[in-house]
């Protein structure tokens, strides 16, 4: 099944990326503080034949924006902002 990348890739579309830190407390009964973090569009190119070396690569960097934007959410959760 193709991942959103591929997909934003082949539509030629922005990929929006999206944190949510404490997302598994959602699930349970008692309050607790949900960050969400959602950054900038990351623009992509419509490309009808993607190299797996092409996917790979902007998957890898969508990952990392992902991952800072989660580094930012527990930042905000622990002091409580």
């Amino acid at each position: 099944m193709p991942g959103a990348v591929y997909i934003a890739l082949k539509a030629a579309v922005p990929v929006i990326p999206v944190a949510i830190y404490n997302g598994r407390e959602l699930r349970r009964l008692y309050k607790r503080q949900i960050v969400v973090n959602i950054g900038q569009p990351i623009k992509t190119v419509g490309n009808a034949k993607i190299t797996q070396e092409e996917l790979a690569a902007q998957a890898g960097s969508f990952q990392q924006i992902v991952a800072e934007l989660f580094r930012e959410s527990e930042h905000y959760a622990c002091q409580g902002v």
